[in-house]
């Protein structure tokens, strides 16, 4: 949904209601809209980590960090691996806005 109509217009009951849940439900698991907007990260973060402990001990510094990104990637599904190009969230709040989450997502283009 934040990548439909954007970060801000995307309410919490809206969300709700897609998932078939009440809002109340919701809360029990996350606080707030933010906390679903980076759900996951603390698992995709210990993934990397992971990757790159496991990296061999002759690896540099560079195919260490290869090998934390191949870690992750592989752990992703086909879902994660279709939204995630697809998400470009820039980091601040809209105008006239007290939110200190992204204005919007849109769609990035590939280099």
């Amino acid at each position: 949904m934040f990548t439909e109509q954007g970060y801000d217009a995307t309410t919490v009951a809206q969300i709700a209601e897609r998932a078939g849940v009440t809002k109340s439900t919701s809360f029990r698991h996350f606080s707030d809209k933010r906390e679903l907007l980076v759900a996951g990260q603390e698992t995709l973060s210990r993934l990397l980590a992971d990757g790159i402990t496991e990296a061999p001990a002759d690896a540099s510094p560079l195919e260490a960090v290869a090998a934390g990104l191949e870690r992750t990637s592989s752990a992703m599904g086909p879902a994660n691996r279709e939204l995630g190009p697809r998400l470009k969230a820039p980091w601040r709040p809209a105008p006239n806005s007290k939110s200190a989450m992204p204005s919007r997502t849109s769609v990035s283009q590939p280099p």
